[in-house]
């Protein structure tokens, strides 16, 4: 009887945590979110754990770093390229989550990669 009650809650678990990203929320959505920026795709991984990579088609690290997420608005830690952190207003309608600079973003790299720019779940 344990095992079945431990496996349901498993299986619970891992339900939430795969479409986490794919349904609108409060909580800030992790998982994959693949971009159109600058003629590029961009895939933006937001992890559970805290922290995040974005990567160029064919593996190319863009950046990595960690992020804080407050309500609906997520800071961006300061990470290379990047020296100073940053606050984004974060919205995810159905499948589609979009940034927008709360304040002036200092790394104007990061604000290209961000605002502006359509990201969408896979």
């Amino acid at each position: 009887m344990k095992y079945r009650l431990i496996c349901f809650c498993l299986l619970v678990l891992m339900s939430v945590l795969i479409v986490g990203c794919c349904k609108g929320t409060a909580v800030f959505p992790t998982g994959a979110y693949l971009a159109h920026v600058m003629d590029e795709e961009i895939v933006l991984d937001i992890t559970i754990d805290g922290t995040y990579t974005a990567v160029r088609a064919g593996k190319a690290l863009i950046t990595k770093g960690i992020y804080r997420p407050a309500g609906n608005t997520i800071t961006f830690g300061a990470n290379p390229p990047c020296v100073e952190e940053a606050t984004y207003t974060w919205t995810l309608d159905d499948q589609t989550l979009t940034f927008e600079a709360s304040g002036e973003d200092l790394c104007r790299e990061r604000q290209a990669y961000l605002e502006d720019v359509i990201y969408n779940c896979i």
